[in-house]
């Protein structure tokens, strides 16, 4: 493929990924609405739904999950949970801190196969939704293995052929904000 083709079909892709998250994030805001309702509460899990969709198309888009949000993120749900409800911080606390060890483990067994960034993230999904993390993990090691082998298949490949992990750790938490009640921010 020329340089030029390459760079017009990555382009359309980009620009696919785009108007994807847009649907998803505006489906997953108005579903964070209904379920939560325009209360402080409500909002905030808005902003971690549309949190979470734009994290998976970065992803989607660079192969990157990116410090800049995941840290400042991880800060401000721990400083909320500490100012407005101090009795989830240590649930919330130990689900991200668990998160974060379980999967360094996996990228170390798996040589490489497990980026920093989905590791920071994991641990993200653990602060933010605390024992709901574990079903929202769960979700995502499942879709995104599901994913993982039908690129070994359809590449008959092995593990050279990489997949953006984040889409799918995002896929479990914003289900999960919806389906396992986890404790409010504020």
């Amino acid at each position: 493929m020329a340089a030029a083709e390459h760079s017009e079909a990555r382009a359309g892709f980009v620009r696919a990924v785009a108007v994807g998250g847009s649907f998803a994030g505006v489906l997953l805001a108005g579903a964070a609405l209904v379920r939560f309702g325009v209360t402080a509460h409500g909002l905030l899990w808005v902003v971690a739904e549309i949190l979470l969709v734009f994290l998976a198309c970065f992803d989607l888009a660079t192969r990157r999950v990116p410090n800049w949000v995941t840290i400042p993120a991880a800060v401000t749900v721990v400083v909320l949970r500490g100012a407005f409800v101090l009795p989830s911080l240590p649930e919330a606390l130990g689900a991200g801190a668990a998160a974060f060890a379980f999967f360094l483990l996996v990228a170390v067994l798996s040589r490489g196969g497990m980026g920093m960034g989905d590791i920071k993230l994991a641990a993200l999904i653990g602060l933010l939704l605390g024992r709901a993390a574990l079903p929202a993990l769960l979700l995502g090691i499942v879709v995104g293995g599901l994913a993982s082998l039908v690129v070994i298949v359809a590449r008959r490949g092995g593990r050279g052929h990489t997949i953006a992990y984040a889409p799918y750790l995002c896929l479990g938490a914003g289900i999960a904000i919806l389906a396992f009640n986890p404790h409010a921010l504020v």
